[in-house]
């Protein structure tokens, strides 16, 4: 590989191995970079205000500006340097600000934000070469997102996390009027892995699409908790003809007895931009409850106006345990997302039932819609 060719792509695949999207041609909003092909720094983040309506069986009630849960405000700084070994250095640093979320609000706190909800979610340091990927620091383990890989272009506003759109509602006693201080968030979990943790992570080389990663680390944020976890991903992506495939598999151990294995797949007709995607998991309780759930999704995305795709879908959601013994979760959603390419902005619309009852206690169910709009740079 040559000096020029090593350099070109240093960039791309800086903000590849921290996830962030790099977009061809021009736009609105330009790349924040400076430096050059060989050392740069850039800024990146997006900023994400909605509106949440919520039916919880008592009232109807109106929630705005929101955050939307499926995609927080944040902002980022990341640095890369290449040399002529092709070895890549980095650094990124990346926080999200979501006063009022809608992963927190419902009607105790209405009106009320939280100013003081910000949060680091990336401040680490990775290396990448032929030998593969390294991370240090606070970022995510190896089987982040594992749980969520989704083709649809819809996940702006749903994915295999249901909860996200309108996590903080509470459920209300059915036939009381009286609110239970359970929660939509923790009623529908997705068991997506160990999340973002102070870790050292690993992924091999890419072999025929298969790329194995491996992960050991502690929380620190937004608490300590002393408690040393680790976790293994096998991830997939590739082409089969018309079909595009990508596809997760992980296993996490939370100490003590206590696992996780949750996996994710979507495969994508591209001439026909029709999607189908599921995800499921296998959580252990320590109360020997084991939880579990399996999602699906059918999506359809095409380009129906000239300033971007629309991608529109349908999903369920059915979990058993998610909060203890006898439990039962449902939800079923639909989405419709509009991207605005040259803006590098989505509008998006989605509508979510949820129904939940434990050892025979029954539960209203909660009806909500978020309509917002995504603006990245």
């Amino acid at each position: 590989m040559t000096r020029g060719a090593v350099r070109a792509g240093v960039v791309a695949a800086g903000i590849a191995a921290i996830g962030v999207a790099a977009h061809a041609g021009e736009t609105f909003i330009p790349p924040l970079t400076v430096g050059d092909d060989g050392t740069y720094l850039r800024l990146y983040g997006q900023f994400d205000p909605g509106l949440l309506i919520v039916d919880d069986g008592k009232d109807t009630l109106g929630y705005g500006p929101v955050n939307n849960g499926n995609a927080s405000t944040r902002f980022g700084l990341l640095f890369g340097t290449s040399f002529d070994s092709g070895v890549i250095l980095g650094a990124n640093y990346e926080a999200e600000y979501d006063p009022y979320s809608t992963k927190y609000v419902n009607r105790t706190n209405r009106g009320n934000p939280d100013w003081g909800r910000y949060q680091t979610r990336h401040a680490e340091g990775f290396v990448r070469g032929e030998f593969g990927k390294m991370w240090f620091g606070q970022g995510s383990m190896a089987s982040d997102s594992t749980a969520e890989i989704d083709l649809s272009g819809t996940t702006v506003i749903g994915s295999s996390d249901v909860g996200k759109l309108a996590g903080g509602q509470l459920f209300v006693f059915k036939g009381t009027a009286e609110l239970s201080d359970i929660t939509v968030g923790d009623a529908f979990p997705n068991y997506d892995g160990l999340g973002r943790k102070l870790r050292f992570r690993y992924d091999t080389p890419a072999l025929a699409g298969f790329r194995l990663s491996g992960s050991y680390g502690t929380k620190v944020i937004s608490r300590s908790t002393g408690i040393n976890v680790w976790d293994v991903a096998l991830r997939y992506a590739g082409e089969f003809g018309a079909f595009r495939v990508a596809s997760a598999a992980a296993y996490s151990d939370k100490r003590d007895g206590v696992g996780r294995y949750n996996g994710s797949v979507s495969v994508l007709h591209a001439p026909t931009g029709i999607s189908m995607t599921g995800a499921a998991a296998y959580h252990q309780r320590r109360d020997g409850a084991d939880s579990t759930y399996v999602y699906g999704k059918l999506g359809y995305k095409r380009h129906v106006f000239a300033p971007g795709a629309t991608a529109l879908s349908v999903d369920v959601y059915s979990g058993s345990d998610t909060t203890g013994p006898h439990s039962d979760s449902l939800s079923w959603g639909l989405q419709a997302v509009q991207n605005f390419d040259y803006y590098r902005a989505q509008v998006y619309l989605g509508y979510r039932e949820y129904e939940y009852s434990e050892n025979g206690t029954g539960f209203e169910p909660i009806r909500a819609a978020l309509t917002g709009v995504r603006v990245r740079f």
